[in-house]
């Protein structure tokens, strides 16, 4: 985070005092400046108690500097038991940082990694520096999920630092779920309930001009080609007699139905490649397998005999593609609980990203900018969060919290 000045040998107290007051007024000015044009996943309380820790620290590292002289350690700890125990982490619970060289005090925030450029305070502000506080916390795009009441289903969207939530469609969408934008972000696809069960519409970006492409079966989870040019999604509806869950597409230009997947495996939740329009992956559920597991599939050219991703015992669900199609984020069950799991896509290596002991992840997608992602919780005490979470660290940033069940999400530019 932006430093405070830590004394060493040089400017007095007093000087590092006055030096302290006028980095907090340039920090304020930039702050006001900068943050209407951006986002911060930071909250204002957050931020607030921040402030108001960083001010805390400062008189405590001066009084510190004034019996002992100049501070020269790296670690807050070094200084328990001498007026410092107040605030030993930040308010995401990170551990503070003294950097004596540059004289600051550092919070690596919700992510816990210290990678970004800081503006030690005192000095002039330069055209290549940033606000730690704001840049550190920047989840730039935007979050669509669906929140699941007693009523039915609401889709809505946010900036991806959880302000500015709405509802999607209005009364375009009758209990509608799982809004899929387009690559453009010109349109939307959304399962929508009607009289003849769940169906998918496209529609504009206003919800305007909407247009149902299914017209039978209960039809869930839309995901668009990389080239925005077809819908996948899964179906299920009567196929030689029975009822079964299959992929379809749908066409915009040619305006035709058809089916992607066939057999007796069932497909479901298609997340398609992000840029190649050819790649969709999906969970495979069939007797054989016992549990449900990820297969990456041709959409153009279903082999019959696709074999899952990888030979993991645990089931899998909820797949997304990180790092630009690289990898694969999905959830599996670990001993008692559901962690965050991801796959390298060319030599199958799977690692572990999460660690909820107590909370269940329901549902994932990633940040189309960088590593981060997007989970919702369910947590111990039966309410729900969405959370954006780094790779690097096993820290998460609340954005929203809810009542209610959130049944699906994605993130957008």
């Amino acid at each position: 985070m932006t430093g405070l000045s830590v004394g060493d040998k040089g400017p007095s107290v007093i000087d590092r005092a006055t030096n302290v007051a006028i980095g907090l007024l340039v920090l304020f000015l930039a702050y006001s400046v900068i943050e209407p044009l951006i986002s911060s996943s930071a909250s204002e309380a957050q931020l607030a108690t921040l402030e108001a820790n960083f001010t805390l620290l400062t008189e405590k590292l001066k009084e510190y500097e004034e019996s002992h002289g100049a501070y020269a350690n790296t670690a807050l700890s070094d200084l328990q038991g001498k007026g410092l125990d107040e605030v030993p982490v930040d308010p995401w619970g990170n551990p503070y940082t003294v950097d004596p060289f540059f004289k600051r005090v550092i919070s690596s925030g919700p992510n816990g990694v210290l990678e970004t450029k800081v503006m030690a305070l005192g000095n002039d502000v330069k055209s290549d520096t940033t606000d730690d506080r704001i840049a550190y916390y920047l989840a730039q795009g935007t979050i669509w999920y669906t929140i699941k009441g007693k009523d039915g289903c609401v889709p809505m969207k946010m900036n991806a630092d959880g302000t500015m939530g709405e509802q999607v469609g209005g009364e375009a969408f009758t209990e509608g779920r799982e809004v899929a934008p387009s690559p453009n972000l010109k349109r939307l696809a959304v399962s929508s309930e009607t009289s003849t069960g769940r169906q998918i519409v496209i529609c504009n970006s206003d919800y305007t001009d909407a247009e149902f492409v299914t017209t039978e079966g209960e039809n869930r989870w839309p995901t668009w080609t990389a080239d925005g040019g077809t819908v996948i999604y899964e179906s299920k509806r009567v196929i030689e007699g029975s009822k079964k869950y299959h992929l379809y597409s749908y066409n915009l230009a040619l305006r035709q139905e058809k089916a992607v997947t066939r057999g007796n495996i069932k497909f479901r939740t298609p997340r398609c490649h992000p840029t190649d329009s050819d790649k969709v992956v999906c969970v495979g559920i069939s007797k054989a397998l016992r549990k449900p597991k990820l297969y990456l599939l041709s959409i153009d050219g279903f082999m019959l005999n696709s074999k899952p991703l990888n030979d993991n015992a645990r089931p899998e669900k909820s797949p997304a593609w990180h790092y630009g199609g690289k990898q694969l984020l999905f959830l599996s069950k670990l001993g008692s609980n559901i962690q965050v799991f991801a796959e390298n896509i060319h030599n199958r290596a799977i690692r572990k990203l999460s660690f909820f002991v107590e909370d269940k992840a329901m549902t994932l997608d990633c940040s189309p900018f960088d590593d981060r992602y997007v989970v919702a919780l369910k947590k111990v005490d039966g309410s729900y969060e969405i959370c954006v979470a780094s790779p690097k660290s096993e820290k998460l940033c609340p954005v929203l919290k809810s009542p209610n069940p959130i049944a699906s999400l994605r993130w957008t530019p």
